[in-house]
């Protein structure tokens, strides 16, 4: 791979980006009733204002984080060892590990967001065959003024994100860019995309993926690793849905499927 510049910029340069990948600047937020429940919280409308009261037994927690943390724990995956995959057969054996391990936590770890009876009846994730076009390595341009924003979420709520950058990517040729999120409480690096394979193939309310820092300013994403969030296996569960600008139209077939029936598009 080769090595890009970063540079800590206030305005991003001016890309050309194709129609095929084109995000959804400057559309209105599109909010997809993936929870029919609702929690207390703040709105979009009103940050300080109370929803309706939530159904019993809800579970308020953000899944975005939680899986991709579990994994590097488990598999020992870190930036330095992503940064030496540098052909396919290691870049699919990290994968398959990765995989196996989320399996397993999926199926009895005790912070699964899997139901007891899914659990008991849980064959395994299902991925789109891994494909290298989509591990992509840019500049990532953090913001000279670092905020921390309120991001909608699938309980009609929003929960506070760290904004950190935009990652400048090509893919075949098209230059294009995607919002990154830190993680507040641990600082982790993702994207939160939806792209045309949401509601068929992939869930419905779009998925996330890790950014990782290779060092010398190099940042990698891997659509290969783009996950679920909670609320995809569980409704219980409330997550942060993917800015405006991260509404890819390209069809991203890397990564995981959808799980069980897609709440979303109901």
């Amino acid at each position: 791979m080769g090595t890009l510049r970063m540079g800590t910029l206030r305005v991003v340069r001016r890309v050309t980006i194709s129609p095929w990948l084109r995000p959804g600047v400057g559309a209105p937020a599109e909010r997809h009733p993936i929870n029919q429940s609702r929690t207390r919280g703040s709105t979009a409308s009103d940050a300080a204002r109370e929803t309706a009261p939530a159904r019993r037994g809800l579970i308020i927690l953000i899944g975005a984080f939680l899986i991709a943390g579990a994994l590097r724990q488990s598999v020992g995956a870190n930036e330095e060892e992503d940064a030496k995959l540098d052909n396919s057969s290691e870049v699919i054996a990290y994968l398959e590990r990765g995989r196996a391990v989320k399996d397993s936590l999926l199926r009895d770890g005790s912070d699964s967001p899997l139901r007891p009876v899914d659990r008991a009846n849980f064959e395994g994730l299902g991925y789109f065959p891994v494909d290298l076009k989509f591990r992509m390595v840019g500049d990532l341009h953090r913001y000279g003024r670092q905020r921390r924003v309120l991001v909608p979420t699938t309980g009609d709520t929003l929960v506070y994100m760290d904004r950190f950058g935009r990652l400048l990517l090509q893919l075949e040729g098209n230059e294009f860019w995607l919002e990154v999120y830190a993680n507040p409480s641990a600082g982790d690096l993702s994207v939160f995309f939806t792209d045309s394979t949401n509601g068929h193939q992939t869930y419905g309310g779009g998925r996330y993926a890790p950014v990782h820092e290779l060092g010398a300013g190099v940042y990698l994403i891997d659509f290969n690793e783009a996950y679920n969030p909670y609320c995809a296996y569980n409704t219980d569960y409330i997550c942060p849905l993917p800015p405006a600008h991260n509404r890819l139209s390209a069809a991203v077939t890397a990564g995981e499927k959808s799980y069980g029936p897609d709440l979303a598009s109901h």
